[in-house]
């Protein structure tokens, strides 16, 4: 049902690939964003910077070995990347906040697979250390819970987001 209608909209529409395209530079912005602030984070000497590792998941609950923790979170991710694309050529999703998810999930992916863990540097309060990914993934989740549950429809929230033609 959700292919057919998807095909529908890619025919009658024809804004489906600029949807994509949204997500999909939406997506490299975080990352680039993310992995050049996290590379720079050494070099700042202030309170609001505390380079560190995170060696574990979701804030500490789940852990284990590098290799086991970056199978997991790419499973996690491929999946999840599909389910948000079939939202968003729906237009149940603005492309902004699949962008800003994915992204933000594929930014610390890289860093745990290829360090072994992920680089938080973000000081925020006194005991919570984030990064760019973290922030692009809880940004993302607001634009999309705004969406969800606002009286407008996300294709009309799809169209604010995306660049004007």
């Amino acid at each position: 049902m959700l292919h057919s209608h998807t095909q529908a909209l890619r025919r009658h529409d024809g804004r489906t690939p600029d949807r994509t395209r949204a997500v999909a530079v939406a997506a490299a912005a975080v990352v680039v964003a993310d992995q050049a602030t996290k590379a720079l984070a050494p070099f700042a000497h202030n309170g609001a910077v505390l380079p560190m590792r995170n060696h574990d998941l979701l804030l500490g609950i789940v852990g284990g070995n590098r290799i086991w923790l970056a199978g997991l979170m790419a499973a996690l991710l491929v999946g999840f990347g599909r389910h948000v694309m079939q939202r968003v050529t729906a237009g149940t999703m603005p492309p902004l906040a699949a962008g800003l998810l994915v992204g933000g999930a594929l930014a610390n992916l890289a860093d745990r697979a290829v360090l072994g863990s992920v680089r938080d540097f973000i000081v925020i309060g006194h005991t919570i250390v984030v990064n760019v990914a973290d922030l692009a993934v809880t940004i993302g989740l607001v634009i999309y819970l705004c969406a969800r549950f606002t009286t407008r429809s996300a294709t009309s929230l799809t169209a604010a987001c995306e660049a004007p033609e």
